[in-house]
């Protein structure tokens, strides 16, 4: 799973809470390093915070579809404070988690996203 946010505090805990799930992670603080990283890495799932500074995520979620590498990599959209489904629906992610989020919420949602 490639786990993204922008603050490293958030970043640290959301991947010791994924690991104590059974979940393996490689994650990033940085926008720029998105797409190289899912197409190093070939992650199951893309976890990402929708509020990071120099990222837009809409144009993020798009160069992702294009691409024929990860095109199909699932997205989770996380965030403590902005509406998430309309941004899921704007996008075409496939789930979104509302911070904080429990670790039942979180196997549940990547669960849905891998199933599909």
């Amino acid at each position: 799973m490639l786990l993204v946010d922008d603050e490293p505090g958030i970043l640290r805990s959301t991947e010791l809470l994924l690991h104590e799930l059974g979940f393996e992670t490689v994650s990033t603080t940085r926008p720029a390093e998105i797409l190289s990283t899912l197409r190093r890495e070939r992650p199951d799932v893309l976890l990402q915070d929708v509020r990071m500074p120099e990222l837009d995520i809409d144009s993020l979620l798009v160069r992702i579809r294009e691409d024929p590498v990860v095109g199909l990599t699932p997205v989770l959209l996380f965030s403590a404070s902005m509406d998430l489904d309309e941004v899921q629906d704007r996008v075409g992610a496939q789930g979104y988690l509302e911070k904080p989020f429990k670790p039942d919420e979180v196997v549940r949602a990547i669960q849905r996203v891998v199933r599909r």
